[in-house]
């Protein structure tokens, strides 16, 4: 088997509001084509298509990789420092490395909508995040991401 260029690790399906609108299954049928061992699902907010991916992937021979998209409430960056004053919310994608990760990223899923104030979107903190990371590996969430702000911003 060759080592295949590129592995989507972040893909918003029809499960991602107003983000994605590739089916499920043709999303598989897909990375087979491309020859990919394995396909990322990561919607904003969401697992719904899980048990959709696995069983596509698993019948067209794919492993698949379970993720999501989740906002972090972030200190806003003035141009000299960060400020607690006035919050930003910055994307990161959480994708599930074994079961320890999957029931983790469960527990997320609750504090990202019940702890939140109503007001506010759903959301975690870094606090949140950083309590349960065991078995999920962190993609800081492109030009959207916690990290871009400050990079975009020359610091």
């Amino acid at each position: 088997m060759t080592t295949p260029d590129f592995i989507h690790l972040r893909v918003h399906t029809e499960h991602s509001l107003l983000e994605g609108a590739i089916k499920t299954a043709k999303l598989v049928k897909w990375a087979k084509e491309q020859k990919m061992p394995a396909i990322a699902m990561t919607d904003s907010g969401n697992i719904y298509g899980a048990m959709l991916l696995a069983k596509e992937a698993k019948s067209a021979g794919i492993q698949p990789i379970l993720g999501c998209q989740l906002l972090i409430k972030s200190p806003s960056w003035d141009g000299n420092a960060f400020s607690l004053e006035k919050e930003t919310f910055d994307k990161v994608i959480l994708l599930v490395q074994n079961e320890t990760g999957y029931k983790n990223l469960l527990l997320h899923f609750s504090e990202y909508y019940m702890g939140a104030d109503k007001q506010e979107v759903p959301h975690l903190t870094f606090e949140e995040l950083c309590s349960k990371t065991d078995g999920l590996i962190l993609l800081t969430g492109g030009s959207e991401g916690i990290l871009a702000r400050p990079i975009l911003n020359n610091h």
